[in-house]
């Protein structure tokens, strides 16, 4: 299915999975290597900042997978059989938190580099916790979500 507006035009597919869920957003990615798209699993309970956030990030070339909260979003995960490569996760959700989530994906997952996003929890605490953390904090613009994703990435690729 195509869809198109004056957002986004993207390629929609979708799991045949019971619940229906575990949407990909697809269009190529400019910040990949050899052409493949880095693919996001994006996760946010609230779903204005969701649409809002993949819009950006479907922009910007990437792959996108998106869950409502931590236990979906490891279910998705869990179906999902291509690499994941970053985990963009709100903290405070209900069901699964975001640091419990990634700490679960990452048992599975270990190459799955994270970004955490929060309008509640302050950087200091959550580096003091997680020093190798990053904090996007909400409300972000386009253009500090795409500098984050990016510092991850370049974090990733340093020795």
């Amino acid at each position: 299915m195509k869809v198109r507006s004056w957002l986004f035009n993207a390629h929609v597919r979708w799991f045949l999975q019971s619940e229906g869920w575990g949407r990909i957003w697809t269009r190529h990615n400019s910040m990949a290597s050899a052409g493949n798209p880095a693919t996001i699993l994006l996760v946010d309970d609230d779903e204005a900042i969701r649409g809002f956030t993949r819009r950006i990030l479907i922009q910007q070339g990437f792959h996108v997978i998106e869950a409502s909260d931590g236990a979906e979003a490891l279910e998705v995960a869990s179906v999902y059989a291509q690499p994941i490569d970053l985990l963009l996760t709100d903290v405070i959700m209900p069901k699964v938190n975001g640091l419990l989530l990634a700490q679960q994906l990452l048992q599975e997952r270990p190459a799955v580099r994270v970004l955490y996003m929060s309008g509640y929890v302050e950087k200091s605490l959550l580096v003091a916790k997680h020093p190798e953390s990053i904090l996007l904090q909400k409300p972000f613009t386009p253009q500090t979500l795409i500098a984050a994703v990016r510092q991850v990435f370049a974090s990733e690729e340093q020795p």
